[in-house]
Formats: C-alpha cells, sequence, structure tokens
C-alpha cells in the first residue's frame, strides 16, 4: 500500500474550498431555489494514497408552499486514487408533504483496493492487501408515526467480489447481498445537515436472505444517537454514539467493519476490523469570522473479532469550515485526525454527523 506523504496536501485543499466558495455564492445568485454546491476534493490516506475527485450536491425544496419540511439534497461524489481505487455515488435524501415522509436513495460503483491485518496466521502481523469490486442500489422509505418518529422498510441489492493477495490460491465468486430491513427514527435536530440543538437516534436492521436471491445469510443491527448542545449563537457541543453488530452462523468478510470513516476519524489502514464496533465522539463547532469556523474532535472506539475485543481506540483532531450556504447552514471544510499508529485527511461536504 502507497504511504507517501505530502506537506502541501492541507494548503492545496485549504485554498479549493476557498476559491470555490465564491464559486457557490455565484450559483446561489442565480438558482436561489435550486441552490448547488461543487467542489474538487484532493485528500490523503495511508491505504489508498492520493484521492483526487468531487463532490456535487443541489438543495431544494420539494414543494415551496411547504414550509416544515427539511430543505432536500440530491447529490454525486467520485473519486479515483493512486492505488488505482474509484468510487462513483449519486444519492438522495428526500422530505416532503410537511415532513411526514422521508426517502433517501443511492446507488453506487466501486473498485476498491484495501488491506486488512492479519496477526492469527502471521506471527507478528502483517498488512494483506485485497480488492473489492461491487456495485449497489439502496432505498429507505419512512412514514412519520408521530411528531419526530419515523419508521419504514429498507432494501438493498449488491454484487460484490473480493479478490485476496494471498501466496496460496484462494476461490473467489462474485456473491449476491441482498437484504431487507427496517428503520426506526427519532430526529428533531435543528438542522438535518448542520444540527444546532436537537437529538437524532436511528436504529437499522438488514436481513439477508436467500428468498431475495441473496448468497449470504446473516443479519446486522446499527444504532446511531447524536445529540446537540448549543453553547451561544457560534458554539456547538455535538456527540455520537454509533454501534454495528452483524450476528450470523456465517459472517463473510465483506459484513465486517473497520474502525474509522466518520465515527473514528483518524484510522484509514484497516487495522482494526470486525464483526462488532463500539464508538463514541464529542465535537466541538465554532463560527470564529464571518462565514469560516472550526471544529475540534475526539473518540473511543472498540472493535471485536473472534479472536476477541481489540484495545480501546481513541482517536481526534481538528479542522476548518466555510459555510456556502448560510441561510441553511451548509458547510464545506476538511478535517486532518490520528490515531493508533494512524492518520488521515478528510474532505467534506456537510458534517461529519
Amino acid at each position: 500500500m502507497i504511504k507517501t506523504k505530502s506537506p502541501f496536501l492541507l494548503i492545496i485543499s485549504l485554498l479549493c474550498v476557498s476559491f470555490l466558495s465564491i464559486q457557490g455564492q455565484d450559483v446561489q445568485k442565480k438558482a436561489k431555489k435550486f441552490r448547488i454546491i461543487g467542489l474538487p476534493t484532493i485528500d490523503y490516506n495511508r491505504s489508498i494514497g492520493f484521492k483526487i475527485g468531487a463532490m456535487g450536491m443541489g438543495f431544494f425544496k420539494l414543494n415551496e408552499k411547504d414550509t416544515i419540511s427539511p430543505i432536500s439534497s440530491v447529490g454525486v461524489t467520485g473519486f479515483w486514487s493512486t492505488n488505482k481505487s474509484w468510487i462513483v455515488l449519486p444519492y438522495a435524501q428526500l422530505f416532503f408533504a410537511e415532513n411526514k415522509f422521508r426517502i433517501k436513495a443511492a446507488a453506487g460503483l466501486v473498485d476498491f483496493n484495501f488491506q486488512y491485518y492479519e496477526d492469527t496466521f502471521f506471527p507478528g502481523g502483517v498488512f494483506i492487501d485485497f480488492n473489492t469490486a461491487s456495485d449497489f442500489a439502496y432505498f429507505n422509505f419512512g412514514i412519520r408515526l408521530r411528531e419526530n418518529l419515523y419508521l419504514g422498510p429498507q432494501l438493498i441489492f449488491s454484487k460484490r467480489e473480493t479478490l485476496f493477495d494471498l501466496p496460496v490460491e484462494v476461490k473467489n465468486e462474485t456473491r449476491a447481498f441482498n437484504g431487507i430491513g427496517g428503520v426506526l427514527e427519532w430526529d428533531d435536530r435543528s438542522n438535518v445537515y448542520n444540527s444546532h440543538f436537537g437529538l437524532y437516534a436511528k436504529l437499522s436492521t438488514f436481513s439477508y436472505r436467500d428468498w431475495l436471491g441473496s448468497d449470504v445469510k446473516f443479519n446486522n443491527i446499527q444504532l446511531e444517537i447524536n445529540k446537540y448542545f448549543p453553547v451561544d449563537s457560534v458554539r456547538t457541543i455535538a456527540t455520537r454514539l454509533y454501534s454495528y453488530f452483524a450476528v450470523g452462523d456465517d459472517i463473510p468478510f465483506e459484513a465486517q467493519r473497520t474502525i474509522g470513516r466518520t465515527d473514528i476519524r483518524g484510522y484509514t489502514q484497516g487495522e482494526f476490523r470486525g464483526e462488532q464496533n463500539i464508538s463514541i465522539q464529542v465535537e466541538y463547532r465554532l463560527t470564529f469570522y464571518n462565514k469560516w469556523g472550526m471544529v475540534a474532535f475526539a473518540g473511543l472506539a472498540l472493535s471485536h473479532d473472534p479472536e476477541g475485543w481489540s484495545q480501546l481506540l481513541p482517536g481526534g483532531g481538528a479542522g476548518i469550515r466555510y459555510m456556502m450556504i448560510p441561510d441553511k447552514r451548509i458547510n464545506a471544510g476538511i478535517d486532518v485526525a490520528g490515531g493508533i499508529r494512524d492518520w488521515g485527511i478528510y474532505f467534506r461536504l456537510t458534517e461529519a454527523f
């Protein structure tokens, strides 16, 4: 895996945010009803190297007369990395009928070169390279049961093939991961993209079964709880709990989750991977000058695999923000974070949680 570093990467990314904030303002003036943000992304990941790509999001009201529903969004993101990984991902989040209904949908094509840490068969531990090629489509429809409480079904259809770089021949095949489940949500956030106060709690389940055409059979459960505490008009404390549990007699490799991503920034190498993950984090958010702001964050995580629980995994860092659409609190920014023997840079539209 690529281990190259560049001291200029952070500076380049900040210049991109500054330059394109002007572009975003021009688009807003031309199209108030459909506001568009488009940004190039230049990230660095210790496992996949430099990531060069783009993010684009459009924000709009499905019904201009609906003053209750949050603003809806559609977007597309994609990147190519120096280890030849690439992703194309369109997605949508729609709120309508005075926030009685909500739809989340996504689809994507992925060809991802990554690694996992193996110390069971290799004394001292080594990283094993692998490639996962997949396509997927996801859909969730939420119905409001009472104020702030939503319930609805979700579906995912995916085909995946994973190839391992091992000294022995391993049988590989493309397998279908087709699942059905449900989502229960409590949502009284002040803003779905950058909340200043409120609570968001989500319980999500998936069951992968052969009657759906799935080649694997297992279940997973995810719980996430985000709570936002306003300090004053320019400062917010955001907290998050996340847990993932895969359950079954034959849980596939692809059903495991690595510590990292949104939940504990600072882990990018895939060293800590398991069938159950738990993490907590807290983030301090401050708008300090005009539309500019900053964040500082820290958290802890645990990962469980068949060998047992990992050590306690701390992660933390800081980032800069620029408010691209002030009246909707839509931010763009970049974070730098570190963990145990690991670190990463993250370019983002909207907040981590």
